[in-house]
């Protein structure tokens, strides 16, 4: 309030004896600043500027704290950035110009979606500030960040299928006076810019009975519904059957009432023919009679199969490529001439601090292997489930520090007598036809308070080198060794944060562990752990011997404790040494894992077979950052990011020959050079560790 007195105390504080200190603008000082650095040679810093230990705390418990948050979080921004966006690309570019109108039949167009889109990414940028994502507030805070995540969750599927509707000229209104197809197309989705066949996840539904509701709903009879029944309906590609479950699947449209059947949901494997990058690809089906009285040929040849069998005791799952051995003994793999043995666990550790900061106590305890099951066994898909528990303990066995004057007031005495709590996971290992890359699906129930759940891999590299992903691309992450001076201030943990993936590698070959939105990891000791939960019951104590004092205001926060049920999606590659080749390895097994071709039923779609191609993009080192439209609705923004070290040339390749108008332009769409005409190649020239935004517009 008092600015003038302000800048006395900066003065008076000793700035004034080496800057001047005066009332400026933001413009004006950076002209300065731009003034002053010219033809001078400026310091170079590298890294991430995650390390001020000295100077002040870094507190970088926060990256396990409330991690279903962050997972969660994860999730979404990649549902928006590439399972909704890229969609509105495609309705810009097929859907015709009808698609820039307000539809006749008052049903949603490129008039309105982008203003939905946009209201779900700002629900969504709500979660992000500071101390909402990190974990470290209330848990009436935590509260309101998962009521937002929920709400944007809500929303994605309504958001996903507009754009895709009008991409493939879905008309809602006239869908709904038709009859449900006896033999509906599936649709296939690809959110990668590259074109791509091979596994499909996909849902297909077979309609069991028509729902009544009103008076006469009462009269209608149950309708009779087999689980065991096989899938009505075949898509012309090899196919695995999976698991089947009944669901009730509605029909909207904006002048009928709507139309809800219940439909028995098969959720296979196909493999699948390319899909276009960034698009679809509408494939036809038949009836499983039709097609067994044609002979059932294939669009596709089927791969080398992936297989399960029984090895000594032991699930082996085998693609000819890697090979995995779950059994009592743990689990083993193998690809080339490296094996690995006993390289999975799971490990609990006594927590005993804050939001902020981990303060483990004694040796990590590993949860115990109870069981090992099959579970697919080929010839796309082949998996094995395995359940480790840690069983309940009396409370006293461990410090008793871990639990707070506070906490004891918000638990009641019986949940802190007899037994501390129960640890189940169970981890379903998947290996896919053609796979480089095992697949971890983990979920469990966590009874435990004050503790850190961990899953650690154990590797064959030294560690001499930890690459990271990062937002500009990999980063090299070394330990982070606080001053001597600065350690009883704050001692730095070997925790490091976690975004897609981390990789170990020594002279001769190279681990990386892949995660679908967990924050947090360790790279120590021969191994490579990500966190599944932190445990904690405050939101910042004093008396850590980590980190003295308080780094926030003392505040019970018992949901912080996580308990109750989790999940998380990880994966493992054996590659190379680390090179520019095995980093394009350890991204498309990312890529694998958390955008694999998906699709499902549409049950009123009559377009027989039907392909929509988005924008492709070209060149080493680019990978994209956003495909969508712009804030006016008129154009589309193409942006890539070069994630190396070097300057890089490559293209996008509009699936239209144009011609187009191509403006670069910064974040915010203000250009930044004039537009040129293209056609369907559009250049990108890109510097080491930069993005390139261009807007494209009709010609």
């Amino acid at each position: 309030p008092d600015l003038s007195a302000a800048i006395d105390a900066l003065r008076f504080a000793g700035v004034g004896d080496f800057a001047t200190v005066r009332q400026s603008s933001l413009e004006e000082f950076s002209a300065a600043l731009v003034e002053a650095a010219h033809e001078r040679q400026l310091p170079v810093v590298h890294g991430e500027l995650r390390d001020s230990y000295g100077y002040t705390w870094c507190l970088q418990g926060t990256f396990g704290t409330r991690a279903k948050q962050k997972r969660d979080n994860a999730r979404l921004e990649r549902a928006l950035l590439r399972d909704v966006e890229p969609w509105l690309a495609l309705s810009w570019l097929h859907g015709g110009a009808s698609v820039a109108a307000v539809a006749a039949d008052a049903s949603v167009s490129l008039a309105q979606l982008p203003a939905l889109v946009s209201s779900a990414w700002e629900s969504l940028l709500r979660t992000h500030p500071h101390d909402s994502l990190c974990g470290c507030s209330t848990d009436d805070v935590a509260s309101a960040v998962e009521a937002r995540q929920r709400a944007v969750h809500a929303q994605l599927p309504g958001l996903r299928e507009s754009a895709l509707s009008l991409a493939m000229d879905y008309d809602a209104v006239i869908a709904r006076g038709s009859e449900v197809l006896s033999a509906p197309p599936v649709v296939v989705r690809n959110r990668l810019a590259r074109p791509r066949g091979g596994i499909a996840e996909l849902r297909i539904m077979d309609t069991v009975a028509h729902i009544r509701v009103g008076p006469d709903s009462a009269e209608q009879r149950a309708p009779r519904a087999d689980a065991t029944a096989p899938a009505p309906i075949v898509v012309g590609v090899p196919m695995q059957a999976g698991r089947v479950r009944f669901a009730h699947d509605r029909r909207e449209s904006p002048q009928h009432y709507p139309d809800d059947d219940l439909v028995r949901v098969h959720q296979v494997v196909a493999w699948v023919p390319p899909v276009p990058a960034l698009g679809v690809r509408v494939m036809p089906t038949t009836s499983a009679a039709a097609s067994a009285g044609e002979g059932g040929q294939a669009e596709c040849i089927m791969p080398t199969p992936v297989t399960l069998r029984d090895v000594e005791g032991s699930y082996r799952l085998d693609n000819g490529r890697v090979q995995v051995d779950c059994g009592p003994g743990g689990l083993s793999v193998r690809m080339g001439d490296r094996l690995l043995t006993d390289m999975l666990l799971v490990e609990s550790t006594t927590d005993a601090g804050d939001s902020y900061t981990a303060s483990p106590r004694g040796e990590p305890r590993a949860l115990s292997l109870r069981s090992v099951r099959p579970g697919a066994v080929g010839p796309l898909r082949a998996s094995a489930r395995m359940r480790w528990s840690l069983e309940g303990e009396a409370f006293g066995s461990h410090d008793h520090s871990v639990v707070s004057d506070i906490e004891s007031m918000t638990h009641p005495p019986q949940s802190r007598r007899g037994r501390a709590g129960r640890v189940d996971v169970e981890i379903v290992v998947t290996l896919d036809a053609q796979a480089s890359h095992v697949r971890f699906d983990v979920r469990g129930r966590n009874r435990r308070r004050n503790h850190r759940l961990r899953i650690r891999f154990r590797t064959d590299v030294a560690h001499d080198v930890v690459w990271a992903d990062a937002a500009f691309g990999p980063v090299l992450r070394p330990a982070v060794a606080a001053p001597q001076s600065a350690e009883s201030r704050e001692r730095a943990p070997s925790s490091m944060p976690l975004h897609r993936w981390l990789s170990a590698s020594d002279s001769a070959a190279g681990f990386a562990v892949l995660s679908d939105g967990l924050a947090e990891a360790d790279a120590s000791n021969g191994s490579l752990s990500v966190t599944l939960l932190r445990a904690i019951g405050e939101l910042s104590r004093a008396d850590l011997p980590e980190r003295p004092g308080h780094a926030g205001w003392p505040c019970a926060t018992p949901r912080s404790q996580s308990l109750g049920a989790f999940r998380a999606r990880l994966g493992i590659l054996l590659h190379d040494r680390w090179s520019t080749a095995a980093l394009g390895c350890v991204e498309d097994a990312a890529d694998a894992l958390l955008l694999p071709l998906v699709g499902e039923t549409w049950r009123d779609l009559d377009v027989g077979s039907l392909r929509r191609e988005g924008p492709r993009l070209e060149g080493d080192g680019l990978r994209v950052s956003a495909v969508t439209l712009s804030t006016d609705g008129t154009s589309l923004i193409l942006r890539a990011t070069n994630i190396t070290e070097s300057a890089t040339e490559g293209a996008w390749w509009m699936p239209l020959e144009g011609p187009w108008w191509v403006t670069p332009c910064r974040l915010d769409e203000t250009p930044t050079g004039p537009a040129v005409q293209a056609g369907e190649r559009i250049a990108v020239v890109a510097g080491a560790r930069s993005l390139v935004t261009l807007r494209v517009s009709r010609a």
